[in-house]
This record gives structure tokens, C-alpha cells and sequence, in this order.
């Protein structure tokens, strides 16, 4: 059962992918990912035209220091890193905030939050209700403007270049707003388009994801009638189906029966090991501890504590990541709450 759903997720993340592995070629010369130094020097010389990367953006993308939205080379990550492909020094990071602070009215939400992740790392983002979780996603993705700092994705400036940010992301929401009078397959085509899919590969990724989520014999009806976990796992396809380098994820497992969640987690690990970047929202401190790398934890608009979760056990003298969290967050007194709720509700 296992194997069936890791390898229900090993073809979700194939179906993202395009499987072609881009190579630079330079005259009398060709370059495969291994040679760091070569690609530099052909991209110093202006060669690599048909090494399957697209002129431009995606140039501009790898002087940055990472593939463009899309690309498969697993140039940076953890496994790029084991298997000698890269240094420790060119894993640049995909995602950097710097001193970001923002206020609804009087109130400080964010109060100067520094962040860096690189790509092929799944970070857990937690903190209570209200710490600013979803603030900070929301201005990642380029929901939220007026803020102050830098949040920079993929090396553009989200403020200045909110465009160039969106294309090389996927987000799914905790809540998200379905178009419900649309059938998955209409709803999936308009999000493909947004991407500028090519109408012939869209629908071939949009039937076969639709049957690997068990949503086939649904795929040409309204949503109106889809129960929460249905409307979930068409949120979760339209996230992912234009192969983002970096996923936001807020919550993606509300609703969702025990073999889907599975097969999400299962996913977001495949994922990470193709090179893309994962930041992952969520109140379920179990899946947190099991499916993320690194954990940074959120309290009143400041990031109180991260790192890995050895790490993060070490710091607190904690056993699980959710006594680091009540800890951290909290002032403890969680048992004499729940009988003093138990005590009003009966009395």
C-alpha cells in the first residue's frame, strides 16, 4: 500500500516535470550539470543557445544562481549537494526576507521577519493564529503590497516585479475560492492558460493528474456538489501544474482523506529532491516534524526560533515539535484551560 501511494506520487511529480535534462554546448564544447565552472564561463562567453533552456529570463534566472520556473536540472538542493553536483556556496537562496514588517491599521502583524531558503528545501512555517503565517505567504505570492523590507523570490523583488514572482511560483491556499460553476477540467484549463500551457500538453496533464487524485470519473461536472477534500485536491492540481520552482503551501491537507495526505506528503518530498523549493504552512505539528527539513517558527511577527528539528530539540530539550512549539509560543497552562472549558460548558 505504501509503494502504491509513493508511486502514485513519483507520477504526479513526473507528469509536472518536463523530463528533458537541459545541457549547455558551447563551440567544441559540451557542458553537462556537473561542470559549474564551464556553464559560467559559456554563459560569460554568451553561449548556451540550445542547451533546451529559453534565451533571456532563463539566463538571467541562472546567473542568479538557479534554473528558471520550470526547468528540471537539479543544479541546487540537497541531493544536487550529495551527489557533488554543486557546492555549498552556490546553493543560493530562492526565497529572502529581510527586516519585513507589516501593519493592518494599528496593528503590527510582521515585525521585521529574516528568512532565507534555498532551493530543494522544504520549510515548515508555523506560529499560533495571528502570528503573521498567512501574511507572510500572501506577500511572498504578491497578494499583499504596503509592506516594508525586501521579500525577493527567485531573485526578483516581489514589490517591484510582482509578474516575474508569480510565474515562477504555484499556491494553494488554506481557503481557497474555486470558480464552482466551472468543471475541474474548465477550471484547470483557465489556471493552465494564466501559465500559457500549450492547450494539447494542459489537458493531457490535466486527465491524468484528475485520475491520479481519483477525480476522473468528476473531471466533466460542476463543483458545486464537490465535498471540501474534492475541491482540495483540485486546488492542490492547480498549484502544481505549470511546474513551479517554488510552492507555497498554506494548510493543503484541510480536508483530505488519510490516502491523499499521504500521497501529498509523499509529493512534497519527491518535490524537494527534483530541486524545488517548498514553504509549508500548516497547524498539524506531526506531518510538520515528518515531511519538512527545516522548521522556523513564527510569534507575534517575529521568527522566535530555526532550524532542523534535532536542532531545534537540542535548543528547548523538547521530544517532539510540538512541545518546542508550546513552549516557545505559549505560557503554558494548557490543561488547567481545558478544565476550566470543561468546567463552564457542564456547570
Amino acid at each position: 500500500m505504501a509503494r502504491g501511494r509513493a508511486s502514485r506520487a513519483s507520477r504526479f511529480r513526473c507528469l509536472l516535470a518536463d523530463r528533458r535534462r537541459p545541457t549547455l554546448r558551447g563551440p567544441k564544447r559540451r557542458c553537462g550539470a556537473k561542470d559549474l565552472a564551464g556553464r559560467r564561463a559559456l554563459l560569460r562567453r554568451g553561449g548556451g543557445g540550445g542547451c533546451g533552456l529559453r534565451a533571456g529570463v532563463e539566463i538571467a534566472a541562472y546567473r542568479r544562481g538557479w534554473p528558471a520556473c520550470g526547468g528540471t536540472d537539479r543544479w541546487f538542493g540537497p541531493e544536487a549537494l550529495r551527489e557533488g553536483r554543486m557546492s555549498d556556496e552556490a546553493a543560493v537562496p530562492v526565497i529572502v526576507l529581510e527586516k519585513l514588517t507589516k501593519s493592518f491599521g494599528e496593528k503590527k502583524v510582521l515585525k521585521g521577519v529574516d528568512l532565507t531558503v534555498s532551493a530543494g528545501h522544504v520549510l515548515g512555517y508555523i506560529g499560533p493564529n495571528g502570528a503573521g503565517k498567512t501574511t507572510t505567504v500572501k506577500i511572498l505570492v504578491g497578494m499583499l503590497d504596503g509592506f516594508g523590507g525586501t521579500a525577493r523570490v527567485c531573485g526578483f523583488d516581489v514589490a517591484r516585479e510582482p509578474l516575474e514572482v508569480k510565474r515562477r511560483i504555484g499556491y494553494v491556499p488554506e481557503a481557497g475560492a474555486l470558480y464552482e460553476a466551472l468543471t475541474p477540467m474548465e477550471f484547470l484549463s483557465l489556471i493552465g492558460r494564466l501559465f500559457n500551457l500549450p492547450a494539447r500538453k494542459l489537458e493531457e496533464k490535466a486527465v491524468e493528474l484528475l485520475r491520479i487524485f481519483g477525480l476522473a470519473e468528476e473531471r466533466d461536472k460542476r463543483m458545486t456538489t464537490f465535498s471540501k477534500g474534492m475541491k482540495q485536491k483540485v486546488l492542490i492540481i492547480a498549484g502544481l501544474i505549470h511546474n513551479p520552482q517554488v510552492i507555497f503551501l498554506d494548510e493543503p491537507l484541510a480536508g483530505l482523506d488519510a490516502n491523499s495526505t499521504v500521497v501529498v506528503k509523499e509529493l512534497i518530498a519527491n518535490l524537494a529532491s527534483a530541486g524545488r523549493t517548498v514553504f509549508y504552512c500548516s497547524h498539524m505539528m506531526d506531518i510538520v516534524e515528518r515531511v519538512c527539513d527545516r522548521i522556523a517558527i513564527v510569534d507575534e511577527g517575529r521568527i522566535v526560533a530555526d532550524g532542523t528539528f534535532k536542532s531545534l530539540q537540542s535548543q528547548v530539550k523538547a521530544a517532539s515539535l510540538e512541545r518546542i512549539f508550546t513552549q516557545l509560543t505559549s505560557e503554558g497552562g494548557h490543561e488547567q484551560v481545558a478544565r476550566d472549558f470543561v468546567r463552564v460548558i457542564e456547570g
